[in-house]
């Protein structure tokens, strides 16, 4: 794809922090096996750290922003992924180290591209983003080792957040008494 498209790009040129929405072509963006037609992202606390530049996420400079992707592979050069598959990304330095999906297009390393779940919307995936697919992961281990709801409460540390607001939820759901301890006073 040789047009140019619309990315938000975080910059920092002799110290001082800039971002927005720029114009760029795929040959400006980190090298990687797919190119995506991005369908959602999402916005997650390290991505609003980052587009502010009020943390250190970006390591390297332009970066596109964005640790969350869906989309459909428009171009591949790995064998695992054909073009139309959908699949999704979080994390996976996206946004730290890499470009990441606040972009009409994205460039990604296939190994960390997961394929779409039967039953899921790229929308809905996006919707649970990082934060919720870290929750989810937490419960899945818990229930793989065996611990059940009759076993006793679970504490979250850190509930204000968003991995402990949505592992509340996504235990309660699951039949677990949750026990919440955060530092915030209210």
């Amino acid at each position: 794809m040789q047009q140019p498209f619309r990315a938000f790009r975080i910059r920092n040129e002799g110290g001082e922090h800039a971002a927005g929405v720029e114009s760029v072509q795929l040959a400006d963006l980190a090298d990687g096996e797919l190119d995506l037609k991005v369908a959602w992202s999402s916005v997650n606390y390290k991505d609003g750290l980052a587009g502010t530049g009020k943390g250190k996420i970006c390591r390297s400079y332009p970066m596109v922003g964005g640790i969350d992707v869906a989309g459909h592979v428009v171009a591949s050069r790995d064998d695992r992924f054909r073009e139309g598959d959908a699949v999704l990304l979080t994390g996976s330095g996206l946004s730290e180290t890499r470009d990441g999906g606040y972009s009409e297009y994205a460039r990604v390393q296939a190994e960390w591209a997961v394929p779409l779940p039967t039953g899921l919307s790229m929308r809905e995936a996006m919707g649970i983003g990082t934060a919720g697919f870290t929750a989810a992961l937490c419960l899945w281990r818990m229930l793989a080792n065996g611990q059940k709801p009759a076993a006793g409460p679970v504490v979250v540390t850190g509930a204000s957040g968003g991995v402990g607001t949505l592992a509340l939820d996504i235990f309660s759901r699951a039949g677990f008494e949750m026990h919440a301890i955060t530092g915030k006073p209210q």
